[in-house]
């Protein structure tokens, strides 16, 4: 049997980082003197493998590089860098080594690789390269390959956020991931991704003075003291947009701004007086400072008291940052007064997750993203509760969508029922937009706990159903039931589906519920 990159570090496969790197520490003084170049080499290919291979295992819905489900190209890596195959024939073409620009992607953005990238420029045109390649692969032209190559991107850009800011137009760009921003059935990773660039997008327009919060930004950003006064060439109808826009889409940024010179526009009847007035009470404050400061000599001299600093982005009170997170994620579908009294259960996971945050450290921002994931998960659970009238439009707006993939290609209709299509392909936006309006009323609507759902959970269709289903392609019920389990063509197998779902729709809903639940 071969030499694995664990037998190298002489460890038993782990996802633990501190381990590989303490086994490879360990294993480096215990050979540094025996191992020739080649040894070092291979032993450092080893621990880099391991740790590729580690950070996969626990990535968020990572996939191994494509075409390596068996861990070939983390074994490869034990193979001597320095030394170059040749085909045995010099005439044969050299094959591209996809899986070693894989490997090259990967640490251009984690922190512990080998080399440097002096700025973005550098790193968008390394990261460009190795890109652009992956993408010459013609396994791209498959969907299965092509939704786990997304998939491994997406999740390599949210997980080295935000040594990735450079990349993401790249990356976003070719897999659209922006024609889907902000859909709640949005895997979490490219999610973070479109919220991210999202982000960074405004942050480089805001910036630009021909931006109409332009001035505003510049007021906000602009340090302040006691003696500052607001800006003379700004208006109040701007400073409140544009601190609304941040606190709702981008949270972030709130923390670029001058919380002194913030509280002066959020206290409008403490600036919106008069000169004399306020020279008036500035006098009487000065005095009141003195005495306080003669009272207390171990007083700061800053004006502004550090206890008080706090990033607006940071968590503060938890129904207000619900309330503010949920209208940012839903757009506004569902209010999270409205749900706190119709539906409690709801809440009460939306309230753990403000917890969760909060015990964490984490901001409005992150916030936003632990509830998309939070609302994913209980919608996985809850469909099964939903009533007969959301499912129905539930599957409805699916059926719709199957027979849009079915005029590209039977294929496409068959991997969209797989749910293997990724994002290569999408609907029409109308219908995206509907699906997302029908989960969030099935969230509001939907009371009760939500069980967790087992992977083997089935639910056994009546034969009428089937009987009736085959009946619509022409088929007897024992060949409907053959496509249903076996490997069939993609146009049986979408054929099957859609009648399926079709004869589910006419049911009574009493009986047609059940059913509509488990589709």
């Amino acid at each position: 049997m071969s030499e694995t990159i664990w037998d190298i570090l002489d460890i038993a496969p782990t996802a633990d980082t501190t381990a590989i790197r303490r086994a490879y520490a360990d294993r480096y003084r215990q050979s540094e003197d025996e191992l020739d170049a080649g040894g070092l080499a291979r032993l450092r290919g080893a621990r880099d493998a391991a740790l590729d291979q580690a950070t996969r295992w626990t990535a968020m819905e990572m996939a191994p590089p494509p075409g390596d489900e068996d861990g070939a190209f983390a074994d490869s890596m034990t193979a001597d860098r320095d030394t170059e195959t040749l085909p045995a024939d010099d005439d044969a073409p050299a094959t591209t080594d996809y899986d070693g620009h894989f490997q090259a992607l990967w640490l251009l953005l984690f922190e512990d690789h080998d080399f440097d990238v002096e700025d973005d420029d550098g790193l968008r045109q390394a990261f460009e390269h190795h890109f652009t390649i992956v993408l010459s692969d013609p396994r791209m032209s498959e969907i299965e390959h092509f939704a786990q190559v997304e998939q491994w991107f997406a999740a390599l850009l949210a997980q080295t956020s935000p040594r990735s800011d450079a990349v993401l137009a790249l990356a976003a760009d070719h897999f659209k991931w922006m024609d889907q921003a902000g859909d709640v059935a949005q895997a979490p990773a490219i999610a973070f991704v479109t919220s991210r660039r999202k982000l960074l997008g405004f942050f480089e327009d805001i910036r630009n003075p021909k931006h109409r919060l332009h001035p505003a930004w510049r007021e906000l950003t602009t340090p302040a003291t006691e003696n500052s006064r607001r800006g003379w060439f700004v208006g109040k109808k701007k400073v409140h947009e544009l601190l609304s826009l941040v606190r709702r889409d981008y949270p972030p940024l709130e923390q670029h701004f001058d919380w002194y010179r913030v509280s002066m526009w959020e206290n409008p009847a403490g600036w919106a007086i008069s000169g004399g007035a306020l020279i008036f009470l500035g006098l009487i404050l000065l005095q009141f400072v003195r005495i306080a400061s003669t009272m207390d000599a171990s007083s700061s001299n800053d004006s502004r008291p550090a206890e008080s600093f706090r990033l607006m982005s940071q968590l503060s009170e938890p129904r207000a940052d619900i309330r503010e997170a949920l209208k940012g994620v839903s757009d506004g579908m569902i209010d999270a007064d409205d749900i706190e009294t119709r539906n409690p259960e709801l809440y009460s996971s939306l309230r753990m997750a403000w917890d969760d945050a909060s015990a964490n450290g984490r901001d409005k921002w992150q916030l936003r993203n632990d509830m998309i994931d939070s609302l994913n998960a209980r919608f996985r659970r809850i469909v099964v509760k939903a009533n007969h009238a959301d499912l129905s439009d539930l599957v409805e707006n699916r059926l719709a969508q199957a027979k849009f993939f079915r005029q590209l290609g039977d294929a496409y209709c068959d991997r969209f029922f797989k749910g293997t299509l990724g994002s290569s392909v999408k609907p029409p936006l109308a219908l995206l937009d509907e699906d997302r309006k029908i989960r969030f009323r099935i969230l509001a609507d939907t009371r009760g706990e939500a069980p967790e759902r087992a992977e083997s959970e089935s639910y056994m269709i009546p034969g009428k159903v089937l009987d009736d289903s085959a009946k619509r392609l022409g088929m007897t019920y024992d060949q409907f039931v053959k496509a249903m389990h076996d490997d069939v063509s993609p146009k049986r197998g979408c054929d099957t589906e859609v009648a399926l779902r079709e004869t589910a729709l006419r049911l009574p809903p009493k009986e047609g519920v059940k059913l509509l639940r488990h589709m």
